[in-house]
């Protein structure tokens, strides 16, 4: 890790325990593993801590080769797959990646679009039959980075209410981008479960702007403390973009993100996107280091 991203590291894990303490949220007793179970907030929906993420190398991927992947994540005991309606055609791979599988093994999220569909019951029938799933897991509104989503998007989170009734989705939140989009979370009614951007240099993270491409380092304790206020109302948190999109290339900052996330943002699991094995491995391994 360069000098730079070292002191990057520093700054922002102090900054932020200043908020741990006053979040009061104990570490585990015992050491966990990224293939532990954790329930997301008061949902009762427990998955493991991490999880398969399906967007990366979804335009070019092949289906053996995605198959390859979710099938080693499986095998290395992840059993949590998410992915999101825009990742096309990441929703067709993954059901046929888990074709075959007990259906009750896995946890399967998804992400749905709220722009430009009048019928919100027939764009999640249709997510549905493509995933080749009876019921979703949980079922997240994509993207949310204006500062009125919670009103703006008041026919879908009454349209996954009621499919939640008829338990076709046993699990709702949002999928956030932007501080201003994020400060609506805490004290929210509708909300089950939260997905968050987090990393300790705040590269791909939210900001005041959502169009910023990083948030940058300032904004860190902004978010850190978002999600403790989160997690203290009862809302699952899934930690994302921990690598940066890509960004944080070194091995060591890799492993300084994954014990960012879940030692100073405590996260409940974190979610990443895979191009091979050795890649899942790596993660799993950094899961690892950062709940021993």
């Amino acid at each position: 890790m360069c000098a730079y991203s070292r002191r990057r590291f520093l700054q922002s894990s102090l900054a932020a325990g200043a908020v741990i303490g006053a979040a009061s949220l104990p570490l585990p007793a015992q050491s966990e593993t990224a293939n532990s179970l954790t329930t997301l907030g008061n949902t009762g929906l427990k998955v493991t801590r991490l999880a398969f993420g399906c967007p990366p190398g979804r335009d070019t991927i092949k289906q053996e080769q995605f198959t390859t992947l979710v099938r080693h994540a499986y095998d290395r005991g992840i059993r949590f797959f998410e992915t999101a309606e825009i990742y096309h055609p990441a929703p067709a791979l993954l059901a046929n990646a888990l074709h075959g599988l007990p259906r009750e093994s896995y946890v399967l999220m998804s992400k749905v679009e709220t722009d430009g569909a009048d019928n919100p019951k027939k764009h999640l029938d249709e997510l549905r039959r493509v995933s080749r799933t009876e019921y979703f897991d949980a079922m997240l509104l994509h993207f949310m980075h204006f500062p009125n989503w919670d009103t703006e998007t008041e026919i879908w989170q009454e349209a996954l209410l009621l499919e939640q009734e008829k338990k076709n989705i046993h699990h709702h939140g949002v999928s956030v981008h932007g501080l201003p989009a994020l400060r609506l979370i805490p004290g929210n009614q509708w909300a089950e479960i939260a997905m968050v951007r987090i990393n300790h240099l705040g590269q791909s993270m939210d900001s005041e702007d959502w169009e910023t491409p990083n948030g940058g380092p300032d904004n860190v304790p902004k978010v850190v403390s978002h999600i403790h206020q989160i997690r203290s109302h009862g809302i699952g948190v899934i930690g994302m973009k921990l690598i940066g999109a890509g960004s944080l290339t070194g091995r060591e900052d890799r492993a300084d993100a994954f014990k960012f996330a879940f030692q100073q943002g405590r996260v409940d699991c974190v979610s990443v996107g895979f191009k091979n094995t050795a890649e899942i491995d790596e993660a799993i391994e950094n899961v690892n280091a950062a709940l021993a």
